[in-house]
């Protein structure tokens, strides 16, 4: 099995996970409070990134070159959590989805050009096109006028999704994958825990309640989806990444249908199979010529 091919099933098998993130998020809601679940949940994860790296001794003093890098990825994640976050208070939620899954894309696409001189070939300009067309058939893009600013925040959020997906290809090849994760995740503590102390959230002591033990299998979910998401973007181009990383729209359509019986319209259905269209295309031998 080739490098790339390896890759690509990393992809898939992250944005198969991303798509079942729904189903963590429903049931935990606002059970623990917001910023005291995500630092809870993120320290979690970097205790055990920091466990496997101790474990395997794969840590690497880090280079000054190289401290950027690590800081524009983590504060990428970061801007993403923080403006989808907002923009789902204040905008509808098919118009969140649709703007930050387009501007991911389009970010990805951008930043592969820019940072690694990706090729853009008209392969991948008609992938790039079928997958905003998909977008836009399985989600609407609605908004009144004073929310234009929250579309330009859900924007930036996913261009900094894309940018916390691509950089770690600046850094995966110097570094171990569990390192990238634990000082990505060490740093995704920090700013929740700060605002959970500035708005006085009540912090609720983790107990063995079915919550907590689903908050914690939540922190295993990010473990393996970061795992998979350095490891798949080390082996594929990020412009061909953030088109796979599309996938999850499609597997959340099926959660949404299977776990909670949401209608999917006839519209959606071909939206879908116009975005897995997109995936495949600049991922197939036929056009590559």
């Amino acid at each position: 099995m080739s490098r790339k091919l390896q890759g690509e099933i990393a992809l898939l098998a992250a944005a198969t996970l991303y798509g079942f993130f729904g189903v963590f998020s429903r049931y935990i809601s606002f059970t623990i409070p917001f910023f005291y679940q995500q630092w809870i949940r993120n320290l979690f994860t970097a205790a055990a990134f920091w466990f496997l790296v101790k474990l395997f001794r794969q840590w690497k003093p880090v280079e000054q070159k190289d401290v950027l890098w690590f800081l524009l990825r983590s504060t990428c994640g970061l801007i993403s959590f923080i403006g989808i976050y907002i923009g789902f208070i204040h905008l509808p939620i098919s118009t969140n989805y649709f703007v930050s899954y387009a501007a991911a894309t389009i970010g990805g696409y951008a930043l592969g050009k820019l940072f690694f001189h990706e090729q853009l070939n008209w392969v991948k300009i008609v992938s790039l096109l079928c997958s905003l067309l998909g977008l836009g058939l399985i989600f609407s893009l609605t908004f009144a006028q004073d929310q234009i600013v929250y579309l330009f925040l859900i924007f930036v959020a996913g261009l900094a999704t894309a940018g916390w997906l691509t950089f770690s290809k600046k850094i995966s090849g110097t570094y171990s994958n569990l390192q990238l994760n634990l000082i990505d995740f060490a740093y995704a503590t920090v700013v929740p825990l700060g605002i959970s102390l500035f708005l006085r959230e009540h912090w609720i002591f983790p107990t063995f309640s079915s919550v907590w033990i689903v908050t914690m299998l939540f922190a295993i979910f990010f473990v393996a989806v970061g795992l998979l998401v350095v490891y798949g973007f080390r082996r594929v181009e990020a412009q061909k990444g953030s088109i796979i990383m599309l996938f999850d729209v499609i597997v959340g359509l099926l959660v949404g249908y299977f776990f909670y019986h949401e209608a999917v319209s006839p519209q959606a259905l071909v939206g879908g199979a116009i975005i897995l269209f997109a995936i495949v295309l600049p991922n197939t031998q036929i056009f590559k010529k």
